[in-house]
């Protein structure tokens, strides 16, 4: 299962920041829990970090989970 389409992962330069809950919704026609849901499972497996009252923002390529 996709949680982030790839041509997002793709345009997110590493510590660049990813759209918004918001944004995601009106991009993808998803839900506000289905948006929510996407970001905490990237934030679950160390893909990205959120910053309260900031963003949501692609880890340092250094820090992302690696593949078994």
């Amino acid at each position: 299962m996709t949680w982030l389409p790839a041509s997002d992962a793709a345009n997110s330069a590493p510590t660049g920041r990813i759209p918004s809950e918001q944004v995601l919704m009106r991009q993808y026609g998803v839900a506000k829990v289905t948006a929510r849901l996407a970001v905490s499972r990237l934030r679950e497996q160390r893909w990205v970090v959120t910053v309260p009252h900031r963003g949501t923002y692609v880890c340092d390529p250094t820090r992302w989970p690696v593949s078994p």
